[in-house]
């Protein structure tokens, strides 16, 4: 009934439900009833009766009609016999009237006046006045109702003041959490070489402020060119500050080798680091390797992470990197190298599992197969970055309206061949 589109209908519902009594007069299907209905304080319902209006008239006409005609032969015996008495009595009734009037006028006026009140004190207090109390004493439900209105507004006030500290706490947080994303970005290298002998290019897309992957890449001397590829555990802040340190370790060792055969040692050195002082039990996928550019001699180390595709001329294959185990759990486990040659067009792909485990709502994945499939179909002699944004796109079609659950990180490179050979 509160819901009703007839007003009066709604207005008398929620009447009923504050705990008043009244009579009114309301219309159904264009007929006009009266409704009464007061407060069961007992069981703290609310009853309700609804009569036709023409059923309460008729009667009223009827005794109307009966109390007319007694009163006719009544004025016709007192003109005949008793018209001082018959004086007396409209006097007296007179009287009784008038006292009626004042007292139902007096009752009507105390049960109203501090519904009055409160309706007042609430649109006052619905208006943003919070210091607004309702002073009503009448030792029933409605100084019940005002005292509860009274205790609601201080509980707003300090609901109020809570909110506003918590809404300048959680700025701050942004705020240091946009700082965080920005240092993070840059410590991503975002230069990549233009070069006659390869091709390089990297992207990093955060699932939420600040991500768990990196992606790095820099130069041993003017021929080995260094690619390396994590995902961390977790996410937020505390992943941020691990990548921070997981990149900076690996980096260190990867210029301190002497040998391209050092690759591996670096992976177990770094993995010992990593272990030591780890509270907190994060771990970190890594995948490292390392192109040789005057012989397209590729070696590589893998830490725990996906298989990366190696794409030639017509086709695209994932990369044998065998078992292996992540870095930061356990720091006696040895780490092996591999190494492939590639040929001047073959093309390395690094991604993390954001790409592969990037889900539709029918809790589909992107997968590996996908993957490859793409990369099958593609015009390698297009730029990377061209290539990694269609991939990009390829990815959000698939996951359609669902939110990106992990980063995803991609960093392809195309080895071309050695210029001076010619």
């Amino acid at each position: 009934m509160r819901q009703s589109y007839d007003s009066d209908i709604a207005q008398a519902a929620r009447r009923m439900v504050a705990g008043e009594k009244d009579v009114l007069l309301i219309i159904l299907d264009n007929k006009e009833y009266y409704l009464a209905f007061a407060p069961m304080k007992d069981v703290g319902w609310s009853f309700g009766v609804l009569l036709e209006k023409n059923e309460v008239m008729a009667q009223a006409r009827k005794i109307s009609k009966e109390n007319s005609d007694e009163m006719e032969n009544f004025q016709e015996i007192i003109r005949k016999d008793f018209v001082d008495a018959a004086i007396k009595a409209v006097l007296f009734m007179l009287l009784l009237i008038v006292a009626f009037f004042s007292v139902s006028r007096a009752a009507t006026k105390r049960i109203t006046q501090p519904i009055s009140e409160l309706s007042d004190g609430v649109r006052e207090i619905a208006s943003g006045n919070l210091d607004k109390k309702l002073d009503i004493h009448t030792g029933d439900e409605i100084e019940h109702l005002a005292t509860s209105f009274n205790a609601m507004t201080d509980e707003l006030k300090i609901y109020m003041a809570n909110l506003a500290r918590e809404t300048a706490e959680h700025e701050r947080i942004s705020t240091e959490l946009n700082v965080a994303a920005s240092i993070q970005q840059s410590m991503l290298p975002h230069n990549f070489p233009s070069r006659a002998d390869f091709e390089l290019f990297a992207t990093m897309n955060a699932a939420k402020e600040v991500g768990g992957d990196f992606y790095d890449f820099y130069f041993l001397d003017e021929n080995h060119l260094v690619i390396t590829i994590a995902d961390l555990s977790g996410k937020g802040v505390p992943a941020a500050l691990f990548m921070a340190i997981s990149k900076t370790i690996l980096k260190n060792f990867a210029l301190s080798m002497k040998t391209p055969d050092d690759l591996g040692s670096v992976m177990t050195l770094a993995n010992q680091q990593l272990c030591h002082d780890n509270d907190e039990m994060l771990f970190v996928t890594v995948f490292v390797g390392m192109l040789d550019l005057k012989t397209g001699e590729f070696i590589y180390v893998n830490g725990g992470h996906n298989a990366p595709l190696i794409c030639h001329e017509n086709h695209c294959d994932f990369l044998d990197v065998g078992k292996s185990c992540m870095l930061g759990i356990d720091e006696d486990v040895p780490f092996t190298q591999k190494k492939i040659t590639l040929n001047a067009g073959d093309m390395i792909f690094l991604y993390t599992d954001g790409v592969t485990e990037a889900m539709n709502d029918k809790r589909e994945l992107f997968g590996e197969k996908r993957l490859q499939e793409f990369w099958n179909r593609q015009n390698k002699s297009e730029p990377l970055e061209t290539l990694l944004n269609n991939l990009h796109k390829e990815i959000k079609r698939h996951a359609g309206n669902v939110e990106q659950s992990d980063d995803i990180t991609m960093l392809a490179l195309v080895y071309r061949e050695d210029l001076t050979k010619a």
